[in-house]
């Protein structure tokens, strides 16, 4: 029976936890019972000088290729990106994945418009969005004739610089990737 043709509501749930302490339902949970935080110290730098050190629950060897996701729509969102990867964003389509395979659920065509998806993030993609204008910010530095001599000049420069990054901040854009990734197309 079809799940797009049945008036009662249907709640499929499955887990995909991924953290620092592991991925998938069983290794996190594994962590969880030997005490493995997977707190560590990492030092960030800018232009090679230190900003401090600071504790953090980092996912480490993450591989988004370990997570049976459609290599064509992934490579058209690499596509869009422009070669901006947002982590957060393939820690998204992970977790979604492992949660597709332990549900049962297939995204196929039978199903895909009975199928929602509804994301929830704080400031997805703030710390690339960050790290970029840090980075590029050289523009400014740049010899007297090619430094913008005014603030209208600085601000059309760092538009045309960040104007994509910027834009995929809005959280609907994450929801649109992962989306086309799963093609999902329901509400």
């Amino acid at each position: 029976r079809s799940i797009m043709h049945n008036k009662e509501r249907i709640a499929i749930t499955g887990i995909g936890p991924l953290s620092a302490g592991g991925s998938g339902k069983d290794e996190v949970w594994r962590s969880i019972l030997n005490r493995k935080t997977g707190l560590t110290q990492k030092e960030y730098k800018i232009n090679g000088e230190s900003l401090g050190k600071f504790y953090l629950h980092e996912i480490k060897d993450f591989n988004i290729g370990n997570y049976n996701i459609n290599q064509q729509a992934l490579n058209e969102v690499k596509t869009w990106k422009q070669g901006d990867e947002i982590i957060d964003l393939y820690y998204f389509m992970a977790v979604i994945s492992m949660a597709l395979e332990d549900s049962g659920l297939k995204t196929d065509d039978k199903n895909k418009d009975a199928i929602g998806l509804m994301l929830a993030h704080e400031n997805m993609g703030y710390y690339h969005f960050y790290n970029k204008v840090i980075e590029e910010m050289s523009f400014v530095n740049k010899g007297e004739s090619a430094r913008p001599s005014t603030r209208k000049e600085f601000l059309e420069e760092f538009y045309k610089r960040f104007l994509k990054t910027g834009y995929e901040l809005q959280s609907f854009m994450s929801l649109y990737h992962v989306a086309k990734v799963f093609d999902m197309h329901g509400f």
